[in-house]
């Protein structure tokens, strides 16, 4: 039975498949440099898991550097962003609107 011997952050984001326009999950693996997606979390997640052993095999094969596992200390959250001045806030929506799109 296979061991873990590493552990990388993946950090996954509900998105839009370009398209499609399917709901689904992309997965980023900040500390490798890569990216796998599903259509639910879970399979997100587990393809990013194949992914990883993957792209570390692949660096073994090639003599490459392994980049260091992530420590399980770490934590990810969003800041709500509250404004009190009526004009900035406009101001802000729309050059957000501008540049990402509503």
């Amino acid at each position: 039975m296979e061991k873990p011997i590493a552990n990388y952050r993946v950090i996954i984001e509900k998105d839009t498949q370009t398209g499609t326009k399917k709901s689904g999950y992309v997965a980023y693996v900040p500390t490798l440099g890569i990216v796998d997606d599903g259509y639910t979390i879970e399979e997100a997640l587990e393809n990013a898991r194949k992914t990883i052993k993957f792209h570390l095999e692949c660096l073994v094969e090639e003599g490459k550097y392994i980049p260091e596992p992530d420590s399980d200390e770490y934590f990810v959250t969003t800041a709500k962003i509250l404004f009190d001045r009526p004009a900035l806030v406009k101001k802000l929506k729309a050059a957000i609107s501008q540049t990402y799109g509503p």
